[in-house]
């Protein structure tokens, strides 16, 4: 058996320096490749991970006992479901994306490296989302000159800022442990500007919820700072709520929004459409659900019962990480995946110093971009969670001066 030494761990630290610079640049030039970008690394910490520390590949209990749960219940669903024929091949899939994330940010791949390492990582990432934001701020300010160069694809010729949406969202994302990392290495200044910098660059693109996701992170952030456990438990209890009661919430906002029709976006009203179809069709199957990807296999614009206006045919997803998981998997299914949610939220009580405010920060911003933004399965949006989770786990230890620590983002250690 290959023991622990310095060519496994130079692996593992070069790695994530390569990955985590690369990720958001090669994201804003190409959005494809952020999910393998995050699959590769994954895969090369584990293999590097069992060549030299074997014991360290277990993931953490907790979450690998809510993710068989959730997949066990998904199972029964698909066995049983009659409305969507292809979502029992459409979860495997899914889930084996899930359940490598969730091996991979739970276990001790990631973490574990020394002072030196975690340097370099951490100005790896920090060099990496400086280089984002200004490509981010050039494509602005030029009309996206560098992305209809690249791109073949026509619709980049009269919007080519569409495509950074999700490059932007990881951006927001992964300025927090960035962040974290600078201000515990005493470079608070640097941190400051990094999130202000990131957050000028998200307002000024065309993604309103990564707009919108980064203010929120930076309120949510100095509120962690100020009011750690209130803030912890308030967002935990307005999410609890809000996933309690989506369905006749949503099933009702479109109703709601009428007397603003003339002043929300196309964008919006189209989602709440969405919204309200997708929430009509989980009273069919409110406890068990339609199966995993059903939105694309009801006919929401019948179910929904309603003249739609932009709701012409199925989304590819509800873009609400709730709905969705009622839709899929019913009530059942959404206390899996909130106790899996949970599991990977609870290690984030342990951290100390910047480190809390920061994980709180970035899970709001989070968590809000998935009520709003991507599907639930989507490999993309997989991928940036579990390069954020990765970048929390690699660069959160001891900062100068204090002692060694463990127990940072893993519920196992």
């Amino acid at each position: 058996m290959i023991r622990s030494g310095p060519p496994v761990e130079t692996i593992r630290a070069a790695s994530l320096c390569i990955v985590l610079a690369l990720f958001v640049p090669a994201g804003l030039l190409a959005k494809a490749s952020l999910a393998p970008l995050f699959g590769l690394l994954a895969c090369i910490l584990l293999l590097a991970t069992g060549l030299g520390r074997p014991a360290a590949l277990l993931p953490a209990r907790a979450p690998a006992i809510a993710l068989a749960v959730l997949v066990g219940h998904s199972s029964l669903v698909h066995a049983f479901a009659l409305t969507c024929a292809s979502c029992a091949g459409r979860a495997v899939e899914k889930f084996a994306v899930l359940a490598l994330l969730v091996w991979a940010t739970s276990c001790g791949a990631a973490g574990g490296l020394d002072g030196r390492a975690r340097r370099r990582i951490g100005a790896a990432l920090s060099g990496g989302l400086a280089a984002g934001t200004l490509l981010l701020l050039f494509e602005f300010a030029t009309g996206g000159v560098l992305s209809q160069a690249l791109s073949a694809e026509p619709s980049n010729a009269s919007s080519p800022l569409v495509r950074y949406n999700r490059a932007t969202s990881a951006l927001v994302l992964l300025a927090w442990p960035a962040a974290a990392w600078l201000w515990q290495d005493r470079k608070r200044a640097l941190a400051a500007l990094l999130v202000a910098a990131v957050t000028v660059a998200a307002c000024a693109g065309e993604s309103a919820s990564a707009a919108t996701a980064a203010v929120l992170a930076v309120v949510v952030c100095l509120a962690g700072h100020l009011a750690p456990r209130l803030t912890l438990w308030s967002g935990a209890v307005l999410l609890a709520a809000l996933a309690a009661g989506a369905p006749w919430l949503f099933a009702a906002l479109l109703d709601w929004v009428g007397s603003w029709h003339g002043t929300l976006s196309t964008s919006a009203l189209h989602r709440t459409e969405i919204w309200h179809a997708v929430a009509t069709a989980i009273f069919e199957a409110p406890v068990f659900g339609h199966g995993v990807g059903a939105t694309r296999e009801l006919d929401l614009a019948g179910i929904g019962m309603r003249p739609y206006t932009y709701l012409a045919g199925n989304p590819v997803h509800p873009h609400n990480l709730v709905l969705q998981l009622w839709l899929d998997l019913g009530a059942a299914g959404l206390a899996c995946a909130a106790a899996l949610l949970w599991c990977a939220v609870r290690p984030v009580r342990t951290l100390t110093g910047p480190w809390y405010a920061a994980a709180l920060a970035a899970t709001a911003a989070g968590v809000f971009t998935a009520l709003v933004s991507y599907g639930l399965w989507q490999e993309t949006w997989l991928g940036m969670i579990g390069m954020t989770l990765v970048a929390f786990r690699a660069l959160a230890g001891p900062g100068p001066g204090a002692p060694a620590r463990t127990g940072t983002l893993r519920g196992a250690e």
